[in-house]
Order: C-alpha cells, then structure tokens, then sequence
C-alpha cells in the first residue's frame, strides 16, 4: 500500500482522546441510604465486571474509527486485484517514450528499439482506453506535448540526448494536468539516458519501465572532431583531429577514417577499434578559397548504429589575416618575408603584413588587425602601449620579441605586465660560447602541435648565440625551453587576447632561425594562433542544447545561419550571445557584414554508448518512486494481470469509519454502554456508604 499524503496520519494523534475520556471520564460516586447491603453488593460486582468489558469495549472502536479517519486524509493506494472492488481507480495513465538518438540503433534480434516502443504504446492504449490515457510528452532534453494518441503510433526520434530522469520529475511537477497514477516509461535502459531522479515534493505515481531495447554485439562511433575555432588563411594546410571509440565486438580489426568537404579531395586513414580504447587520427586538407568550409568525417564500420558514424567539422576560411609589425623596416624584415613574401595583388598571399610605426600607433589602427608583432619594444610610446594594451583586452593576439633594443626595466615594468605577463623578469641580453638549442617544446598543444610530425621541420636544429634569459611568472604557461631550461616561448593572455613573448630578436645575429626552413612555418602558426582571439570563442553543443559564444565589443547583434537556411537573429550581451541549436550540421555567425565564424554542431557522444542498465540501478536512480521493469516481450502479460492499476481506498476507508462511529451512537442511544453508565450513575453506592 502507497500513501498520497502520509503527512496526514499525524491525524491519528486524534486517538489520545477517547482514551482520556475513557480514563478521567468516569461517572463520580454517589450516596444511597439503606437498610441491608448485602444483596446490593453482589449485584454490584456482577454489573461491573459486565461495564467494564464494554467501555474497553466501545474504547477500542472509538480509537479504530480515528485511526482509520487518519488513514482516510492520507490517501492511501493500493494495487492489488482482491481490493480492486472496494475502491476507484487512481489517476490517469501517463505513456513516456523515450525518441533520443540511440533508440534507433538495431539490437540482434533485428528492428529498432524505437519501433518496439511504437507497438508498445499502442498496447498500453488499446489495454487501458484511449479516455484513460495520458500522453503528455516524449522524453529527449525536455517535455514536448503531442498532439494526440496517434503520434506514438509514429514515433521520430531526435538528435537530441535523452533525459529521462528529469523529464520524469517534470512530468510529476505538472499542476495543471490530472493526477497521474501510473507511468509507462519505454525506453532502451541506455546507460547515459537515464540520471538519477532529481527532487520531489510528492512522488507516489508507480513507474513502470518498459524494456524495448536489445542487447548489440558492439558499436564503433566518431566521438569527437576537433576543427579550427579561428578563421583560418586559404591556400593553408589545415588539420582536423578525429576522434573514434569502439564498444564492444564490432566486427573487423580496424575502420576507414575519411574526411570529404567543400573543393577538396577525399582524405583517408585507417583506425583501430580496440573496444573501450579511443584512437585518434588526424586528417590534413587544404582549403583554396574563402568562405565557411565544411565537412563531414566518416567512419567505415560493421555496426547496428551508423547514425554515429559520421560528423560534420566547418570552420572558416579567410582571403588573409591581417598582421601588424611594430619596428623599422631592418628589424621587420625578417618577419615580412616569412609571412607576407608575394607582392600586393598576389592570389598567393595568405597574410597581409603592415609595418607600424610607435608613434602612429591607435585604436582605430590596430581594431583592423587580427594579431600585431613588436619587433622593436624600444620604439612604443604611452599612447601607443595604451592602444596596444586595450585592444589585446579585445582579442587581438600580440607577438613580442624582447630584442637587444628593449630596456630590461622598462619591459618588466611597462610592456610586459600590459600584455598579462605579471611577474616574467627578463634579464639583460647575453652571448653565448656554445649556442644554445631547443630542448622541450610542447608539440601536444598548439601554436606547435603542427611540429609533432617528422615531416614538419625539426626546431631543435636552430642555434641561438644571443638570448635574453627570463624567469616565467606563476601565470604564464612555457610553450619551449632551451637546453639549458630557460624559457624560450611563454604564452599568457590579457582580456580576449593571447600574447606571446619571445626572448630574442628576429635578427640573424641573435640566431639562424630566421635562415632555416621551420621559420617560415613557425611564424604562420604563431600568427593564427594568436588571430584566434578576434574570433568568437564558442562551445560546442549537441542538439537541444544552448550554443554559448563570446565575440568582445563588436557590434550588438549577429546572425546564426542555421543548416537548414534559416537566419537567427541574436543579440550580444556584455559581449556574450546564446542560442539553441535544434539540428546538426554546419552553422555559420554574422556580423552583418561579414561571416566571422563556423561550427558545427553533432550528435552527443553520449548516444553511442550501447552499454545498459539492470533493474536494481534503474530502481536505484528513480528513488523514491515505485518502479517495476518490463520486457517489451512480457507487457502484454503484465497488462492482463493488471498489476500496475492503483486503487484509491480512501472512499472505502471513510465509510468503514462512518458506520463505526454510527454503530457506536445506535448503541448508546438503545442503552449500550453509555446508558448503562448513565445507570451506574444513578445506582453505584459510594465507599461511605459501605462504612455505614
């Protein structure tokens, strides 16, 4: 039996009243005159023994009748068939069906699971009656209202992670809905759809958790694809990384990766799908013209779940990025001829490179720039660091080379804590005897990540005469060092912006990097690396879930380009934005003017998992509710028996204890027991009178 309002029963502390009545109730003794007593006497103790039977008597159904007047209040439920007579049936039928992306996988018995909740929706209907059934919602991210009993006849799953835990807590929360007394809840016992229950006030509805999943023998999945978040220069060789996981036995030793996209040829590898061990590949295109770019990575494998098989990857292409060098022209001309060595009006420049002045230096200028270079601290005036500093806050990325020009003192108290490095000493420039080297450079993280494979230059082969040591601050991550551990490369932040010290000079006198061939691809990576903040930083999100971006001071509203064409307009808070993705593929973001973003949005990783739950974690995460799992095989079973109906006993209750409290007035008015304490009253002698 189930309590609606077990809170009432503290109605039953009613019962300490007809126990004092019955124990400080009793009629008083009165005095009577007579001339013999000795018949009164034995009369006495024979009508005594008789009252004092019925007073416990009656005293006992007075307290039962508050008792069950407490339990009454308290609505008490109950799902047995032998007391299905004595009550009404208790609230209505309510079918959940769970449409997440993994109901469509097919187990080894063939059809997909969601197709079993179909056929087992319609037989909760065709059992119960259309007029007692409730279908208020499918469970995906939150509740959804049908439109009527016919939509589960069809059900559509979505792309979106199935929440069932809290939908649940949802569905019991309702006010405006009818009572619900039993729940159906169809679903394929995915291990990541089902959460535990979140809070309730009142949890008395009976769940019933229908099984209409399979066991499969494995599943292989593209669990995640890491993608650009910068725009990126066309002509450029981009890398995409791809992650792949397997569960399970699937069948082959390995899968085919392959990336196809927007103009470029088919990229391949191959993959082990070792179960429970992810691998991760990475595909290498290059794009030519600009534009939002996207893709889609596929994964070649033998699985009953091939709707996690692809992922799309979009990013954007740009014509060039746009650099500023802060110097002369002899301590910039390194640099220049690294990143921007074709003439203007050249197809093949990828990076557009201007050389600024200290003194020019504005807001206006460098609001243009996706990064800047100071090849020459010396020549920064106030005006010009204060620019420089404000529009870092905004996202443009800054390069400093701490060259012999630049003043110690004046580095570590003005330049470098502008540019977030607060506490990096930098010392005074010193030639080396032997040259130094590169010893650890950290090629798992970008900017370098580009120089983990053999074939993208060895930096370690530069020689380094002349340096300038610095201590890195607590806040500063080190990118390189040289052999003898000095930090070679620091990288800190300032507001949106990343910024870069390097403590040499691109001059040939402080080393032969600017000669050898890892130079030129070294300055492009730093380069978008550090353009990168000019871009919106964006979360990735599955289906159904919030896109959260930040976008700095730029204008008040954007525009989200949706895969399905259709244009969302956003407004841009403190420089944050948000919006609901509802389907997968490629999105674009707009300023208005220009695109300054793309990404993509892919089906949880989640959903891949085929791994299930039992019974005892199904009950254990939907505590405190009464939970019974089903097989989809044995449903119509439990229908016949009816063993999920629940009995309101309240009404039968109540008329229990109406006929007590009856039975018990009839009696005292034909002179039950209060009348023959009335009598007592009138002939009980006193203990005076048994002295006389």
């Amino acid at each position: 039996m189930t309590l609606i309002e077990p809170l009432q029963l503290a109605a039953a502390a009613g019962v300490i009243v007809p126990v004092l009545i019955h124990l400080f109730g009793r009629p008083r003794p009165r005095l009577a005159r007579f001339s013999s007593l000795m018949f009164l006497r034995a009369a006495h103790r024979r009508r005594h023994t008789r009252t004092r039977l019925r007073r416990l008597l009656w005293l006992i159904v007075r307290c039962l009748a508050v008792l069950l007047l407490a339990l009454m209040l308290a609505l008490p439920l109950a799902r047995s068939r032998r007391l299905a007579a004595f009550g009404s049936p208790h609230g209505a039928t309510a079918v959940v069906a769970d449409v997440s992306a993994s109901m469509l996988a097919h187990g080894e018995g063939g059809g997909s699971a969601l197709a079993a909740a179909a056929r087992a929706a319609q037989a909760i209907i065709h059992r119960c009656g259309p007029a007692n059934v409730l279908v208020p919602a499918l469970a995906a991210s939150h509740l959804r209202p049908l439109e009527g009993l016919d939509a589960l006849g069809s059900l559509t799953a979505t792309r979106e992670r199935g929440r069932l835990a809290e939908c649940l807590g949802e569905l019991l929360a309702l006010r405006d809905a009818p009572r619900i007394g039993t729940i159906y809840l169809l679903t394929d016992l995915q291990a990541t759809s089902l959460g535990h229950l979140p809070p309730l006030a009142s949890a008395t509805a009976r769940v019933v958790v229908v099984d209409v999943g399979q066991r499969s023998a494995g599943n292989a999945a593209v669990i995640s694809v890491e993608a650009p978040t910068a725009p990126v220069p066309g002509g450029r060789r981009v890398s995409v990384e791809a992650t792949t996981r397997a569960w399970g036995d699937v069948a082959g030793e390995g899968g085919l990766l392959s990336l196809l996209g927007d103009g470029v040829p088919e990229v391949s590898t191959r993959v082990p799908l070792t179960p429970d061990a992810p691998a991760v590949a990475q595909l290498d295109l290059t794009p030519d013209s600009a534009g939002p770019w996207q893709g889609e990575v596929g994964l070649a494998a033998a699985d009953a779940f091939p709707i996690d098989d692809r992922r799309t990857v979009a990013f954007l292409v740009r014509d060039r990025l746009r650099v500023g060098l802060i110097g002369d022209a002899a301590a910039t001309r390194f640099i220049r001829a690294a990143l921007d060595p074709y003439p203007p009006g050249d197809d093949r420049r990828t990076v557009e490179v201007s050389v600024l002045t200290g003194e020019s230096l504005n807001a206006e200028l460098l609001g243009g720039l996706d990064a800047a270079i100071v090849a020459q601290p010396a020549v920064l005036a106030d005006d010009g660091l204060a620019a420089l500093r404000d529009e870092a806050r905004e996202g443009l990325g800054v390069l400093v080379f701490a060259g012999e020009e630049a003043d110690a003192q004046a580095l570590e108290a003005e330049l470098l804590p502008a540019l977030g490095f607060e506490g990096v000493a930098p010392g005074e420039p010193r030639v080396q005897e032997d040259a130094r080297a590169l010893a650890e450079v950290m090629t798992d993280r970008p900017p370098l990540a580009g120089f983990a494979h053999p074939g993208a230059g060895d930096l370690s082969a530069a020689r380094f005469t002349t340096i300038r040591e610095v201590s890195a601050g607590p806040d500063a991550m080190v990118l390189a060092r040289f052999d003898d551990g000095t930090p070679a490369l620091i990288e800190s932040a300032v507001g949106r912006g990343r910024t870069l010290l390097l403590p040499t000079a691109p001059a040939a006198a402080w080393s032969d990097l600017v000669r050898r061939p890892e130079y030129v691809p070294l300055m492009h990576r730093l380069v978008a690396h550090l353009s990168s903040g000019r871009s919106p930083a964006i979360l990735d999100a599955a289906p159904g879930e919030t896109v959260v971006g930040s976008i700095g001071a730029r204008p008040d509203a954007l525009t989200v380009h949706t895969p399905g064409g259709t244009a969302v307009p956003l407004k841009v808070d403190a420089g944050r934005w948000r919006f609901t993705a509802e389907e997968l593929g490629a999105y674009v973001l707009s300023d208005g003017e220009e695109d300054i973003a793309a990404f993509a949005v892919n089906l949880d990783p989640s959903e891949s998992d085929p791994r299930r739950l039992s019974e005892e974690q199904v009950r254990s995460r939907l505590r405190p509710l009464d939970v019974e799992v089903v097989s989809a095989a044995g449903l119509d079973e439990h229908l016949r028996a009816g063993a999920g109906a629940a009995v309101d006993l309240s009404s039968a209750i109540a008329l229990l204890a109406l006929l007590i409290l009856g039975a018990e007035a009839v009696a005292s008015l034909e002179g039950g027991p209060a009348a023959a304490e009335d009598h007592e009253r009138d002939d009980e002698p006193s203990n005076n009178l048994g002295r006389r």
